[in-house]
């Protein structure tokens, strides 16, 4: 992350009251005599012929160690690096533009606390998430392979043209070959064919998963009960909130100055009062009082602003105004907070977009030539608009359009389906693409042309689909069900792990 978004992810977090000034401090908020004498030489022999591998560049230990056996399977060091980059990948996905808080990347990740009561360390907490995700792993494909499960066509296509892909890859960031850019990717040992096998398993477990997932059922009344027991994960609001810190006094010797409460209420009422039911005035007043380095950050009010928070994920002083059923769109108020200041709040709104009825849409996608030209984009749009003339010339018809995006529409993605995207819910698809779907006039049989950064899309609006919270709480517990489902299975497989191996892990 570029030093800028740093700053702004940080005066995201001042602003909100979980950070202080001193990122340092915050930061700690992420091993028969002839008989023995034979056995030695053998013992010597392989250890020469490996180390001769590590010399020459063939990273033989890397390639044919066992780091872990699971159940029947081996897990050489460069399958295991495989694994570990995912569940790297996921958590730091996971953790979002936090992560940089959490893990310092010029620091040995054995050096870095993830857990301050245990002392466990982010590479020892990493290893400890990789051994789980491969046990799962392998006790689900013995499971999968025991009741002979077939990968799908999509999941068989994937693995036939992974070596093209690959090597694209491997071209796109410069590498000479997909086996190389393995290396760089995953560490020493890579290659092809054992990536191959890795991709082969994994599409074996994730698919024989969302099998076992998609045969949960629940009845709306366990659902809705399942709901009512987890409301506060999925009740949310948005709104703006700016810590009020007005600091007087000569520093500490820890540089710090003391924050003058009266002032900071003073600051924090004004704001409060002076913005109320005006979210602009209010994002005006916000920055007119800002006092750090960065208060361009704060002109256009998204460093305040925070969208679809839970109760988990608002200060705790906040909870109950923000969660007041009589809560409003353009309420403000100011709390205190501790000894450090006061917030002042604007509240925006709350989680009712979640009661909105998912949809379903077809869609035929144009792309210009040139993104960036003008030319291709008057073209592209264009050439969209002729085929909504054709579609509005002829019978008009759901089948009449999905004919036409099987023929016409560049997403490759849903051509061949007619262009159908089933359940889309708010927030998932481009802003244009979004509103136009979520517009509260929107009826079966609307059409229109919508512009996203992917071109022009030919709209053509099928319906409605089932309500949004109920979709997400019956996922999430399909989900759950899933996680203990694999929890299960993997607590059964055994596991045993070689130091020899390990110590050629690459991490």
């Amino acid at each position: 992350m570029c030093a800028s978004k740093q700053k702004k992810v940080r005066q995201k977090m001042y602003a909100s009251g979980q950070l202080d000034k001193n990122p340092e401090k915050t930061k700690a908020a992420v091993r028969k005599k002839k008989v023995r004498l034979t056995a030695a030489i053998v013992c010597i022999v392989l250890v020469i012929a490996l180390a001769a591998g590590v010399v020459f560049g063939g990273a033989l230990p890397e390639k044919y160690a066992t780091a872990l056996t699971v159940g029947s399977h081996k897990v050489s060091p460069a399958t295991y690096q495989y694994f570990y980059q995912t569940v790297y990948n996921n958590i730091k996905s996971a953790y979002g533009d936090y992560f940089s808080y959490a893990v310092d990347p010029n620091k040995p990740l054995s050096q870095q606390t993830y857990d301050q009561k245990t002392g466990q360390s982010w590479a020892d907490f990493l290893k400890e998430q990789t051994n789980t995700s491969i046990s799962q792993a392998y006790a689900i494909y013995d499971d999968a392979m025991a009741g002979s499960y077939k990968l799908t066509s999509d999941e068989q296509s994937y693995l036939d043209s992974l070596s093209a892909t690959l090597e694209t890859y491997a071209k796109n960031n410069g590498s000479d070959s997909a086996e190389a850019y393995l290396v760089k990717t995953y560490g020493r040992g890579s290659t092809v064919a054992s990536y191959k096998e890795y991709a082969r398993i994994t599409q074996i477990v994730s698919g024989y998963s969302r099998q076992h997932s998609d045969s949960l059922k629940y009845t709306d009344d366990e659902v809705e009960s399942y709901y009512q027991q987890h409301k506060d994960t999925y009740d949310t609001v948005s709104y703006h909130s700016y810590l009020c810190t007005v600091q007087s006094g000569k520093a500490d010797s820890s540089g710090k100055k003391k924050v003058d409460m009266t002032a900071s209420e003073a600051m924090a009422k004004s704001i409060a009062e002076g913005g109320h039911q005006d979210e602009s005035k209010f994002n005006e007043l916000v920055y007119n009082n800002v006092q750090t380095d960065s208060k361009d950050y704060f002109k256009d009010g998204s460093a305040t602003l925070t969208k679809d928070a839970t109760q988990g994920n608002v200060p705790s002083e906040l909870k109950s105004w923000l969660f007041d059923s009589s809560r409003k769109a353009g309420d403000t108020t100011y709390v205190e907070s501790a000894d450090t200041g006061y917030y002042v709040v604007y509240y925006v709104d709350n989680s009712s977009k979640n009661e909105v009825n998912m949809v379903n849409v077809r869609h035929i996608l144009i792309e210009p030539e040139k993104k960036d030209d003008n030319a291709s984009k008057t073209a592209a749009k264009e050439k969209a608009q002729s085929i909504l003339d054709e579609f509005k010339a002829g019978a008009q018809t759901e089948d009449a359009f999905a004919a036409l995006a099987t023929k016409d529409s560049q997403d490759t993605g849903s051509a061949s389906s007619g262009g159908l995207y089933k359940d889309v819910y708010p927030g998932q698809m481009e802003t244009a693409f979004n509103d136009w779907c979520f517009d509260p006039s929107r009826k079966a049989g609307d059409t229109g042309i919508v512009e996203t950064s992917y071109g022009y899309h030919v709209m053509y609006f099928s319906g409605f689909g089932e309500n949004y919270r109920i979709y997400k709480v019956r996922n999430d517990m399909k989900t759950s069900a899933t996680n203990d489902w694999a929890k299960a299975l993997g607590e059964k497989i055994s596991v045993k792990k070689s130091s020899f191996g390990m110590a050629f892990v690459h991490l």
